[in-house]
């Protein structure tokens, strides 16, 4: 039996969101606070998260809220130079989870 999380249409519109969301932070039309901050905002909005979904995905967004932190300690909005390798790479990293744990498709705009 399939974990009710993942049955859930708000969760799978959610998720569908935030798999966009990730695409226009790619193509610069989000900027690296707002990324973080929807992400982080969107946790509380998921609806009987499996435990391991969420600590994978907590780890996913700890590292771009760390990127983040970075770059806004240093004064700057947009990813630190040495930072901007782990930062895509896990952006797209979390999008590959989206995609194996929800049939996700990008097909409209944030």
């Amino acid at each position: 039996m399939m974990h009710p999380f993942y049955d859930n249409k708000i969760n799978l519109e959610g998720i569908k969101y935030l798999f966009e969301l990730l695409s226009a932070y790619q193509m610069g039309t989000v900027s690296l606070p707002v990324l973080a901050d929807k992400l982080d905002t969107a946790r509380s909005g998921l609806i009987f998260p499996e435990k391991e979904w969420l600590d994978t995905y907590c780890k996913f967004w700890g590292a771009i809220e760390e990127c983040n932190a970075l770059a806004l300690d240093a004064g700057q909005t947009s990813v630190l130079p040495e930072h901007q390798q782990f930062l895509d790479d896990t952006v797209i990293k979390l999008q590959r989870f989206f995609s194996n744990t929800f049939p996700v498709q990008n097909q409209s705009k944030v």
